[in-house]
């Protein structure tokens, strides 16, 4: 306080967390803190919900500007931080009421600076809400220390007023008394009109910034959701890519071994052919053994690639059919995005539970196909736990460790050598690809060469 100058309020910071009161300090060590002279290790890397409250000498609150302020990981405030917290409370309108007396407010949705509105938050001022209840309470207490105005001098003013106004009002007739008092009914009644509009008016607008806030949660999580099939049709789109390139590798190596039988056929007919006229051999019969060892070999030499090519189409089929489940399901949750309000996210939730409660009453599954392992039927009410953990689900209905499924997966799709030769360049030879109880770890995913080396430096050691 100055010389010759009473002071007739005070200035007080509160910060607030979860509708309760976190710490309380005056305006001045607030900023002390913005200064930089003391931290608030107690808000590391937080973005703090503060209060600035102006009170008068009595410890009632006047008014309040709900503001953000954000501490780094050393507890000290960004020191970009800007915010005219006097003005904003000597400008904000009387929008609220607390104990029956009008106090102005200035949050997010009340704002009579708009570029400050990013630095201030939006609290609960319902007809229900305790936080203007709690503010109050807390000063109350005067944890802070105030001096507190006993207001003798202004009840005896008070009451000579009071005095002066009897013998005013006992001079007068009762006609312009019952004037008197109308008039001032009146007045009180259309402060109390004045002051409720404005508080319903506040609701609303704290109402509405509520229900953009949601609204925009709500636009990103499509967002993360769409964006999720995305990368999942992506990858299945990838995977058939690749399995129907080698569904063409092999159809290569078929035409090229049966082009190579049917010349060893040739030769080996023009050999017997030549026998024949050279010895006087029986040629018809050398023909038919001829001919019934031929079909042996061409059977037993294209009946593995007949069983790996079996092997591919039908991988290719259910990844087909899964690309198909992809899309569809990727133009439900676009159109989802698209047409369905902002508010009606919690119904579409539940209609996809609907859904998967429908599908488990019919009885029906989810297929997922691996390479070398049967299709993996996933029932309807493990669905969501596949979703959200599909390695560890997936490795234990396997009978696997979470890292060993993983590190068959990266082999099964694509089986090549690993083992690294000259120059860091890998040596590509492709493999057989082994189920998932047959793989061993850095040596499956190596060709019989190498692993025979493996092995030879396993014995040498």
């Amino acid at each position: 306080m100055f010389f010759g100058f009473k002071q007739t309020y005070y200035e007080a910071v509160i910060f607030m967390g979860h509708k309760k009161v976190l710490k309380e300090m005056l305006y001045s060590e607030f900023e002390a803190v913005l200064d930089g002279v003391v931290g608030e290790p107690e808000f590391q890397n937080q973005t703090c919900h503060a209060v600035y409250l102006k009170i008068d000498m009595r410890l009632n609150i006047l008014g309040a500007v709900f503001f953000l302020i954000d501490f780094d990981t050393d507890g000290n405030p960004d020191r970009r931080w800007n915010l005219p917290l006097a003005q904003l409370v000597d400008t904000a309108p009387m929008s609220a009421s607390l104990n029956g007396k009008s106090i102005g407010i200035t949050c997010r949705s009340q704002c009579q600076i708009p570029w400050h509105q990013d630095l201030l938050w939006e609290p609960d001022l319902s007809k229900d809400s305790i936080t203007l209840k709690t503010l109050a309470a807390s000063i109350k207490s005067n944890r802070l220390g105030l001096l507190i105005d006993s207001g003798n001098r202004g009840r005896i003013a008070d009451g000579s007023a009071a005095d002066d106004q009897d013998s005013a009002q006992s001079a007068v007739g009762s006609d312009y008394k019952k004037i008197i008092d109308e008039t001032a009914r009146c007045d009180r009644e259309n402060q109390r009109l004045v002051a409720s509009i404005a508080e319903h008016e506040l609701i609303v607008a704290s109402l509405k910034t509520s229900h953009e806030q949601a609204s925009e949660s709500l636009r990103e999580q499509f967002a993360r959701e769409k964006e999720a099939m995305l990368v999942n049709y992506c990858e299945a789109e990838n995977t058939y890519q690749a399995v129907d390139e080698k569904n063409r590798h092999l159809q290569d190596e078929i035409k090229s071994m049966r082009k190579a039988l049917e010349q060893q056929r040739a030769d080996f007919e023009a050999q017997l052919s030549a026998s024949v006229n050279q010895q006087g051999v029986d040629y018809s019969a050398l023909r038919k053994q001829y001919r019934t060892e031929f079909q042996r070999k061409l059977i037993e030499q294209t009946g593995d690639l007949k069983n790996r090519l079996e092997m591919r189409e039908i991988e290719a089929q259910y990844r087909e059919d899964q690309i198909k489940s992809l899309k569809q399901q990727l133009s439900e949750v676009s159109a989802l995005s698209d047409n369905s309000p902002a508010h009606g996210t919690s119904s579409g939730q539940g209609d996809r539970e609907d859904s998967v409660l429908e599908l488990e009453a019919l009885g029906m599954n989810f297929v997922l196909t691996l390479p070398a392992v049967r299709p993996l039927s996933i029932p309807a009410v493990d669905l969501a736990v596949f979703r959200a953990q599909p390695i560890e689900y997936v490795a234990e209905r396997l009978g696997l460790e979470p890292a060993t499924y993983k590190s068959w997966l990266r082999y099964a799709r694509n089986p090549i050598c690993s083992e690294l030769i000259a120059e860091g360049r890998g040596c590509g030879c492709r493999l057989e690809v082994v189920r998932p109880k047959e793989f061993i770890p850095e040596l499956s995913n190596k060709c019989s060469e190498h692993q025979m080396s493996i092995g030879q430096k396993l014995r040498a050691s």
